[in-house]
């Protein structure tokens, strides 16, 4: 999906035109998906979405079960999958791109796998949760 339709894109990719900011551009979008991933800025000043309920509301309606969200907080896309009955996870970009930042913290650069490595415990549910 996409806010520009002429994306260039690989032959035999399905381009759908569609923008979180009008949330009624994305109805054809989600029709046998059943997960998405979701940013959580608006891409012209990286505010907040303000249409986390509506993007919620359709993708519920459409089948989706699953939700990974772009995000940097608790902006209102953040807080209608929390509140909503979706599988989600938070993806922070501060951490992924941790090994970028060298020069500003200090800090020696590391892979995001070995991060990964050293969090993944954060991440398991625990055994009275699995299915």
């Amino acid at each position: 999906m996409t806010r520009k339709s002429n994306a260039d894109l690989p032959a035999g990719v399905e381009v759908v035109r569609g923008d979180l900011n009008a949330p009624e551009s994305l109805a054809p979008a989600p029709d046998g998906v059943t997960a998405m991933h979701l940013l959580t800025l608006t891409g012209e000043d990286n505010a907040p979405l303000a249409t986390g309920p509506a993007i919620v509301a359709l993708a519920t309606a459409a089948g989706v079960r699953r939700v990974t969200l772009l995000g940097t907080g608790e902006g209102p896309v953040e807080q209608a999958v929390a509140a909503s009955d979706l599988e989600w996870t938070v993806l922070w970009p501060i951490d992924m791109t941790a090994e970028t930042v060298e020069d500003v913290t200090g800090r020696p650069p590391r892979r995001f796998a070995d991060w990964a490595a050293d969090h993944a415990s954060a991440f398991e549910r625990p055994p009275s949760a699995r299915p």
